[in-house]
């Protein structure tokens, strides 16, 4: 294929045969006759297929893929192309590939109906615009070696929560007075809100400042000092028991929620920090601004039996005392089962809804005489009947972050 690709260049240069293919010349005449024809109608055909790349890619491809059989007994091992070229795609890259754009089932399309592939790669095209197939080609999917996949979808899950992204109202709330001070490095994981771009392209200029930010070092104006601040504080629990689906393996609308709520709090300045349970509980217990990491945390997926920790819960709605966070707690009917284990829990349940600054309840399939029984202690329900509705469930948790303002258009 290396050989036919330089027989391409040899027809677009309008060069001698084997003028960069050399001595193998000849056994790419001998196994393959026609390819001088072949590359130059791929070379008067390219570009005219353009601007869509994919479109020209495909093409390429429904050519040049005829020539991947090795041409000697002896052929060399092959190569990894993740070691060609310049490093290797970041996660956000492979989460961001995970979507089809527009152009490329423009060009899958597009090659299906010249026929530029038989009917089974044809298929076989279609099939790779769905999710499924997309994240089965991460690096190491389905292997002990899948290191990346995590990351992968977690930058999956903060790009698509873009899409939904919604802004938890601001809470009036007792904080430390800061001023901002020196500049330092901006390191990824860092809020975005703390960059200095003014001072950033002032000191670097507009290439490298885009490349490196800077942000402000803040210090306390009085140590100690605490003033009225506005700045929403949101705490999740999220189920990620054996029930619910691996967020990294599918995509799960209720890890897309906490996604969704998480960045959403920290890009309109506020913190967050989240439970996940099963059996057990794992926790990120200290209130971050960080979008990565707490995305990173989100994707951990336990997979066993359900146990929500209203202990925890009651223990935070103590420590809190009067600085109260927006609670929301994301589940399925497993939840009933453990709200009516103990008449302590349904005292904690009351608690929580009555302090908390909102209270909400994600239920997967909820059962309706639950639904009206938590309404009535005061919490707020989302019901989810479908996980892939992702733009119902960012409409319902709209209308439960804000109800008095919404309900008053």
């Amino acid at each position: 294929m290396f050989l036919f690709y330089l027989g391409v260049y040899e027809s677009l240069w309008r060069l001698d045969a084997g003028t960069l293919i050399g001595p193998a010349q000849h056994d790419l005449q001998v196994a393959f006759p026609n390819y001088r024809a072949e590359t130059a109608v791929l070379a008067q055909n390219l570009f005219t297929l353009g601007p869509n790349i994919y479109t020209q890619f495909l093409y390429f491809l429904s050519i040049a893929t005829r020539y991947l059989r090795p041409l000697f007994e002896d052929c060399p091992k092959a190569i990894d192309p993740y070691q060609c070229g310049k490093g290797q795609p970041r996660p956000d890259d492979w989460g961001e590939a995970l979507t089809p754009t527009a152009r490329e089932l423009e060009a899958i399309r597009r090659a299906r109906d010249e026929g530029w592939f038989d009917d089974d790669q044809g298929k076989r095209l279609e099939e790779a615009t769905n999710l499924e197939s997309r994240m089965a080609g991460l690096p190491g999917f389905g292997t002990a070696n899948a290191t990346l996949v995590p990351e992968a979808m977690a930058a999956y899950y903060r790009q698509k929560a873009e899409t939904y992204l919604l802004r938890p109202p601001p809470q009036r709330r007792q904080g430390e007075a800061n001023t901002p001070t020196t500049l330092e490095e901006w390191e990824p994981g860092d809020s975005p809100r703390d960059i200095d771009w003014l001072a950033t392209i002032s000191y670097r200029g507009g290439e490298l400042g885009a490349a490196l930010p800077m942000k402000r070092s803040r210090v306390a104006e009085d140590e100690g000092f605490d003033v009225p601040i506005w700045q929403p504080r949101m705490e999740l629990y999220l189920d990620v028991s054996g029930s619910m689906p691996n967020p990294c393996f599918a995509v799960n609308a209720m890890t897309l929620a906490a996604q969704i709520l998480s960045l959403g709090t920290v890009r309109a300045g506020g913190r967050v920090r989240a439970l996940l349970y099963s059996t057990e509980p794992l926790l990120f217990w200290e209130w971050t601004r960080s979008e990565t990491e707490m995305s990173r945390f989100l994707m951990h997926y336990l997979g066993a039996g359900t146990d929500f920790p209203f202990e925890i819960l009651d223990q935070s709605v103590e420590g809190c005392r009067d600085d109260q966070p927006i609670r929301v707690v994301i589940s399925d009917r497993d939840f009933d089962v453990n709200f009516a284990a103990k008449q302590r829990n349904r005292d904690i349940f009351t608690q929580a809804t009555s302090q908390s600054a909102r209270f909400i309840l994600l239920q997967h399939v909820a059962d309706e005489n639950r639904v009206r029984l938590y309404r009535s202690l005061g919490a707020t329900v989302i019901e989810v009947q479908k996980m892939d509705d992702f733009p119902r469930l960012a409409t319902e948790l709209t209308f439960a972050l804000f109800p008095e303002e919404l309900h008053a258009l």
